[in-house]
Order: C-alpha cells, then structure tokens, then sequence
C-alpha cells in the first residue's frame, strides 16, 4: 500500500500494517460517531482515513492544514514555553470540532466531529488510538528506512555495474 502524494518520496504500508492501522481508526470513529479521523504524517500526507455521515470535504486538503496548523503551534508553544512536547490543537466550530493530535513525532491524528460530541472524550480516545498506532507506525518508519537504505542512489549504480557487465558478458 503506497501512502503519500505524487511528486512526492513515497513511503509503503504492508497490507497488514494498513488493515491495522485503519482498523484503529475506524474503531475510533464507531465510539465517538466522528464525522472523519484522518491519520497523517507531519508534511500532510494521508496514511489512512476513515471517513461517516454525509459530510464532505477534502481530506487532502484538511490533512495538509492541519499539519502545518499544528507545526506552527507547536513552535509557537516552544517560543513561549520552551517546551517541545506539543500535543494536541482544539477548533472549536458551529457545528463541527476539529482535534489535531500528535501519534508520534512524524505522525498526526485529524479528528472531525459534531458540536455535540464530548470533547473530554474524542480527547481520551484520541489518546487510546495514539497509543494503539504507535507500534505499527514505528515499525512502519523503520522498515521504510530501511528500504531507503537499501534503494539508495548507491544501489542504483551498483544495478547498472551488473546490467553492464551482464550485456557485455553476452555479447
């Protein structure tokens, strides 16, 4: 499973790292009746979404928002705090809330939800989920660091060394 967007360094989720991954997201939304839960990385880039109810909007967008959003506050939260262990944003709408959540440090949590719902609660359950997706997102950032090792530009020229000395072997 690819995550990211073109023009982008891409990163791979195994089938299982994603059917988990969503499977924390959506048990997330049937608790709370959250309009959306997006998971994202720091740069805006949608891992898994899930996604209720009639509402629409573009995921994409929100998710790129709402990581520089959260960016921005969390240097604002240094510069007057001096504290780098920045967690959580809270908009309050009209109708609809929006909860930014650090999961890891390259990894956020968008909640959307109803006016109605409890903030206490998206807030305590927003925790869980974090908790709950911190495993397969640091095996996730390990093993596609392992894959950029491994992909590296010297692997490229090694490739072509042996496709080269391969064809002239032939002829």
């Amino acid at each position: 499973m690819m995550t990211g967007n073109s023009g982008e360094s891409a990163s791979y989720l195994t089938d299982r790292q994603y059917d988990r991954i969503s499977a924390h997201l959506a048990g997330l939304a049937d608790k709370l009746n959250i309009v959306s839960v997006i998971l994202s990385d720091s740069g805006g880039r949608i891992i898994s979404h899930r996604t209720s109810g009639a509402r629409s909007f573009d995921r994409t967008i929100l998710a790129t928002l709402a990581a520089s959003s959260f960016a921005a506050a969390r240097e604002m939260a240094c510069r007057v705090e001096n504290r780098t262990d920045f967690k959580m944003i809270l908009y309050e709408g009209d109708l609809l809330n929006l909860l930014i959540s650090s999961v890891t440090s390259d990894a956020l949590l968008v909640i959307v939800f109803e006016k109605e719902v409890a903030v206490g609660m998206v807030r305590l359950f927003a925790k869980k989920t974090a908790e709950a997706l911190q495993p397969d997102l640091t095996s996730f950032k390990a093993e596609t660091a392992h894959i950029r090792r491994v992909f590296n530009g010297q692997f490229k020229n090694q490739l072509e060394d042996e496709l080269d000395r391969l064809f002239i072997e032939t002829e």
